[in-house]
């Protein structure tokens, strides 16, 4: 919408556009509810209120809270221009304490202001707070104290309300003793007071042995609300005996344990095998008389060579896999320390066989043939699981493979042994045998050896071809000759020599070599062949041997030139085409090929022998040349013929046969 200004000044009329849009504002950004406290309230809440000052609708598109703890209420979407909405924001205090300050985003449509920021913001004061409310000392020797524990006590309250502070603490001077190390008083933000009293704590031991100790600690205030505030403290106490640890957390691991671990006399984490010590401060002899756990915890006694220390052993054995927790009841012949309870943790990990393979691949480089003739590796193959390993070769593909044993026990290895020969191989060489096992995590292993075997020589492209040449035409041909050889021997330099056709004339390039640094290098000369075609009409090959200096390990292999004459004889078209299709009409499936010589010397065809699935019939005939319609009968015939030729029979004696090929496009 754009609305039109007119009017007039000293200078003349002027136009003013102005685009119409809305714009959000609101009451308040930031909303202080004070300081309260918690329990006094649950939460607090304020009305936002939101107006559309522009000239179009302003439409909310969402309001964010910045925590969970936070609700927001919007009275409407859409707020008209001039209109006001309302937004409630609730944030309920749960147990959040200290300065607190919430956010709600609101979002909406006004290109100038897409977000906006609503915030409640205040302090949360706690009037009483202990921490911690319980200490626990462990186990004690007799006549002994703990170490030192900390206990912080924080008095909050508002500048205007009542001040209270700590009268008094109760505790058996006995059994513990406390001290105050700290109290500070400060005033913060200029909003509340906040006091601390900090103290020690200590736990003295008894001279007797005790399973279980406990004592309250009470600390006493003139506030009515609170009147006290409560430390609970546990602890056990040993004498004669002692007894470490007082907790075994086991692990039955998927994993092989040859057992190494048990000689130790305290618990060992992370295996299903651990001891708890009983030993005599004394000196004097104890034994375990009584030794029980919880299922499927097993406990046995374990003596030693001194008589003053014995062990409970504590094995996980359960039938499943899982977390598992128990106690073990040690009961001793001491007059007075009889008994001991210790907690048991366990886990169980599914019982398996696991196979282990340090590698799966064997890489033997690059080699020659008559110098390397087998590449091998022997794999070496471990059962770390818990349960017997079984083990087959499916396949060995082109390579021998020889497993040692069929059946891994746990903990124990064996070898699979893979060769390849490699004589009379050239190229990339790859191959792989596949082992099975009833590991249900790895029930097959492909065992893969890679490389190269090099070959002494090589001619690119084997064979140089000419197709459809004439007599007298000079034809060049390009060979690559490549060799390959030790890096510390020399390689063989092609010689320029005389092929025993006169009508072929070879030149020798240059030879560029290079080396890697896998102990090879590489030698390549380019030979240009000059070809002046002969002989009789259709196909004609020859050899042209290579020689070069220093003499070659190897035998420098020839050149071969093969080239396809041509007489006097001519088809029109070169080629007969027909299309693949089934469904295609009968015209599409008759051709006419006229056969004739370029020179116009008469000749005669005496037969036509055409291929499976087509028919070949005389149409008319001339002293030069000779019309005929070809006819396919069974196209899904002719189409399972890989290279469908129709050979024409003549009476010409230097060109008995002229073929013409038939494809199927």
């Amino acid at each position: 919408m754009v609305i039109l200004l007119s009017f007039a000044y000293i200078y003349g009329p002027m136009l003013l556009f102005v685009s119409a849009e809305p714009r959000i504002a609101v009451d308040e950004r930031v909303y202080d509810y004070g300081v309260v406290y918690l329990g006094e309230v649950d939460s607090v809440s304020h009305t936002f209120y939101l107006t559309n000052e522009g000239d179009q609708p302003l439409t909310i598109t969402g309001t964010h809270p910045s925590c969970g703890c936070t609700r927001a209420d919007l009275s409407g979407q859409v707020i008209e221009p001039g209109g006001v909405e309302t937004l409630v924001a609730e944030f309920s205090f749960e147990k959040y304490t200290g300065k607190d300050q919430i956010r709600v985003t609101v979002s909406s449509d006004d290109p100038n202001t897409p977000s906006l920021d609503l915030g409640l913001q205040g302090y949360v004061l706690q009037p009483w707070q202990l921490d911690p409310t319980e200490v626990n000392a462990g186990v004690l020797v007799a006549s002994t104290s703990s170490s030192l524990a900390l206990a912080q006590i924080v008095h909050q309250s508002r500048l205007d309300d009542p001040d209270f502070n700590i009268v008094g603490v109760e505790f058996n001077p006995v059994r513990s003793k406390i001290k105050l190390l700290n109290q500070t008083d400060r005033t913060l933000h200029g909003r509340y007071r906040e006091k601390t009293w900090q103290y020690e704590v200590r736990i003295l031991a008894g001279p007797q042995f005790s399973e279980y100790e406990s004592e309250i600690i009470t600390f006493r205030t003139d506030s009515k609300e609170r009147p006290t505030l409560s430390l609970s403290t546990r602890w056990k106490v040993e004498g004669d005996l002692e007894v470490e640890p007082r907790q075994l957390v086991l692990n039955r691991s998927k994993y092989f344990n040859d057992g190494a671990e048990k000689n130790s006399p305290f618990s060992n984490i992370g295996s299903d095998t651990a001891r708890v010590r009983v030993r005599s401060r004394s000196g004097a002899p104890i034994k375990i008389v009584g030794l029980t756990a919880t299922s499927p915890f097993v406990a046995e006694v374990v003596t030693g060579e001194e008589s003053d220390r014995v062990w409970a052993e504590v094995t996980l054995d359960p039938v499943d896999s899982g977390d598992y927790s128990g106690i073990l009841t040690i009961e001793t012949n001491h007059p007075i320390e009889k008994r001991f309870d210790i907690l048991l943790q366990g886990n169980a990990e599914p019982q398996k066989p696991i196979v282990s393979v340090p590698t799966d691949f064997h890489h033997f480089g690059k080699v020659f043939s008559d110098r390397v003739p087998e590449a091998s590796k022997t794999f070496s193959i471990r059962n770390s699981g818990n349960r017997n390993l079984q083990l087959t070769l499916e396949s060995k593909g082109g390579l021998e493979a020889y497993l040692a044993d069929a059946q891994v026990l746990p903990g124990a290895s064996t070898t699979l042994f893979i060769r390849k020969k490699l004589v009379e191989v050239l190229g990339p060489v790859l191959e792989h045998v596949v082992m099975l096992t009833n590991d249900s995590d790895r029930p097959r292993i492909e065992f893969r050896i890679q490389g190269e075997v090099l070959p002494s020589w090589r001619v690119d492209p084997p064979i140089l071809q000419v197709s459809r040449t004439v007599p007298g035409k000079e034809e060049i041909l390009k060979a690559l000759v490549e060799q390959w050889f030790l890096s510390w021997e020399q390689p063989t330099r092609l010689l320029p020599g005389s092929p025993n056709d006169s009508d072929i004339r070879l030149e020798i390039g240059e030879m560029r070599t290079a080396y890697s640094g896998l102990g090879y290098g590489t030698a390549e000369t380019e030979i240009v062949v000059h070809l002046q075609p002969h002989g009789k009409v259709g196909l004609n090959e020859a050899e042209i041997p290579l020689s070069g200096s220093p003499t070659a390990t190897h035998p420098i292999p020839s050149l071969h030139l093969q080239w396809e004459l041509l007489g006097q004889l001519r088809s029109l078209p070169r080629r007969i085409v027909f299309a693949k299709n089934r469904g295609v009409g009968q015209s599409d499936l008759e051709k006419e090929i006229k056969i004739y010589t370029l020179d116009k010397t008469p000749f005669n065809i005496r037969e036509a022998i055409s291929p499976p699935g087509v028919q070949v019939k005389r149409v008319d005939a001339e002293t030069n040349n000779t019309l005929f319609n070809v006819q396919v009968s069974d196209l899904g015939l002719l189409a399972g013929q890989p290279n469908p030729v129709i050979v024409f029979r003549t009476d010409r004696p230097d060109e008995p046969e002229y073929p013409v090929e038939i494809l199927l496009r």
